[in-house]
């Protein structure tokens, strides 16, 4: 989350606000308060727990609203489109399958006669790892 600057931008960062405010004097070189915005028109929205979201769904934050007065930080959540969920859903059984198979490389390689160098020798020839 960052500030909301006196044009609109949301977020920004202190960075920006030191850029834009050479003149101003920061009590603290490495952190600007709530007032030292206000004092030069940023505002930090007041944070909100961050909503719950399903496998299928993206959860961005958009720019604050004044709820009751009081600037508040905003998340909006989308589903995904017809593209993301097969996407994710072929990933998701790419990743099933692959665990699958390697438990039955581990369990064929456990009923082998082998040293663990021929194991493992064995594991980087199927990519099982690094």
């Amino acid at each position: 989350m960052g500030w909301l600057t006196p044009d609109g931008e949301y977020p920004a960062h202190d960075g920006l606000m030191r850029q834009r405010h050479p003149e101003y004097a920061f009590a603290d070189p490495n952190t600007i308060t709530a007032e030292e915005g206000a004092a030069l028109g940023w505002f930090l929205p007041v944070e909100v727990e961050r909503p719950a979201q399903t496998e299928y769904q993206h959860v961005n934050e958009d720019a604050p609203v004044e709820v009751d007065g009081v600037l508040t930080q905003v998340w909006v959540v989308t589903d995904f489109t017809a593209e993301e969920t097969s996407a994710h859903d072929t990933a998701k059984a790419t990743h099933t399958a692959n665990q699958e198979a390697e438990v039955a490389v581990e369990a064929t390689l456990d009923g082998m006669d082998l040293t663990e160098e021929q194991r493992i020798h064995i594991r980087q020839q199927l990519n099982l790892v690094s």
